[in-house]
């Protein structure tokens, strides 16, 4: 009689988690395409890493510069784990390669070369 309470106990935790899970939220972009929001804040030096969960394309850009300096990644199955950007090189207000491609579960570094500058999504 334990084993069976303890049974239905775990069935119903499960039945919970999964039910759980399937209200996660999906936020979208204005235009209806998945979003991946995160903002690195400005900075001088260092790198700044985002871990992409949810296939489709995303769009960033730098708060101090704007639009004018912006990029996008393409999360697709069979794509790299990973994939590198530098911001800034030589001096210059971009970033390179402006559009780069990882996988689901894959992450983007971006590398702060000069100047002042964020990555920001949407």
């Amino acid at each position: 009689m334990r084993t069976s309470r303890f049974f239905l106990v775990l069935l119903l935790a499960g039945v919970a988690v999964a039910l759980a899970c399937s209200k996660k939220s999906n936020p979208t972009q204005p235009g209806g395409g998945p979003t991946e929001p995160f903002d690195s804040g400005t900075f001088t030096s260092g790198v700044f890493v985002h871990t992409y969960n949810t296939a489709g394309s995303f769009s960033y850009h730098c708060k101090v510069h704007g639009s004018s300096m912006s990029g996008t990644v393409n999360c697709s199955t069979g794509a790299p784990d990973s994939n590198f950007v530098n911001i800034g090189p030589g001096g210059t207000n971009t970033f390179s390669p402006t559009t780069i491609t990882v996988k689901p579960g894959g992450y983007v570094k971006w590398t702060l070369v000069s100047g002042n500058h964020s990555v920001t999504s949407p």
